[in-house]
């Protein structure tokens, strides 16, 4: 199971890697965003429906096919959306950090959640109302039918910071089921295995284990695991390996297997004397860290 932990911070030269906090269960109260509907006929039923617009992150600022097409009948003069992943209430439709499309019978608005400081703290409601009669949906006596609002801008809270909207990359050291130790990014950090990091879309970069060998999959150095291959990719098996950012959820994982004992000698067959053999190692490293697999005595 995926682990959220804070990865430090650091800047490339042309590429940020933005650091990814675990976001606790924001709010989980009915309606952050609350719609009161007027002048709704006794035994009325209107759809209430919210389309992202945009790509959703969740509650943990990752990636999320959740929460986009939210959609539910009422009959109640008041609603809403929850933002919470949580719908222990019993709230009819979740929002995530994204832009939605909010229709209320043939109305329509578009609010805008995109800002990675939200929650703000404070009264996390925000209320809207419909006219049944007249189809205007209203904002602090505004009609807005039509426009977008947004979540920074309702809360006085100034420009929206979105750094957090950016894929997540996963890096992994496994064995079997197991994961463990550290991997060296961008010879710049290090991540534990298990643990992302956030990168710029369509980015490149380097990775590779801390150590070569481990004892087993406790993460303890060792030489019982050696490192073998990168992502079901047998030919990719140098222990530096580049990747490109292609997914907003990327795993990149470094698979070690067991290490075998073996001998290998020379026997001559008949005649002559001595004799010798060259043995090549792909995964061998030389003194100065490079890999050419060339053939040693």
């Amino acid at each position: 199971m995926r682990s959220f932990k804070v990865i430090p911070f650091i800047f490339l030269n042309l590429v940020l890697i933005s650091i990814v906090f675990d976001h606790a269960q924001l709010y989980c109260h009915p309606y952050e965003l609350v719609i009161n509907i007027d002048n709704m006929p006794a035994g009325a039923s209107i759809l209430i429906k919210a389309d992202a617009q945009d790509i959703v992150f969740d509650e943990n600022l990752l990636y999320t096919t959740n929460y986009r097409n939210e959609s539910f009948y009422t009959e109640s003069s008041e609603t809403g959306f929850d933002f919470c992943f949580d719908q222990q209430y019993g709230v009819p439709g979740i929002l995530g950090y994204s832009i939605y499309r909010i229709r209320i019978r043939f109305s329509t608005f578009y609010m805008d959640y995109r800002d990675c400081r939200y929650n703000y703290g404070g009264d996390p409601d925000i209320y809207f109302r419909y006219d049944y009669l007249t189809g205007e949906i209203t904002h602090n006596g505004q009609v807005i039918n039509g426009t977008t609002k947004t979540i920074w801008g309702i809360k006085g809270q100034g420009p929206p910071e979105t750094f957090c909207f950016k894929p997540a990359v996963f890096f992994y050291n496994k064995f079997n089921e197991d994961f463990f130790g550290r991997l060296w990014i961008d010879e710049s950090q290090y991540v534990n295995s298990g643990d992302y990091i956030k990168f710029d879309l369509s980015t490149q970069h380097s990775e590779k284990p801390e150590f070569q060998h481990y004892l087993d999959g406790s993460g303890v150095p060792g030489y019982n695991l050696r490192h073998h291959y990168w992502n079901d990719l047998l030919q990719d098996y140098l222990i530096s390996n580049n990747f490109t950012v292609e997914n907003y959820l990327q795993d990149e994982n470094g698979w070690f297997e067991d290490l075998v004992p073996c001998t290998v000698r020379t026997e001559l067959l008949s005649g002559g004397s001595g004799g010798g053999i060259k043995f090549a190692d792909p995964w061998l490293i030389e003194p100065d860290g490079s890999q050419p697999g060339d053939f040693h005595s």
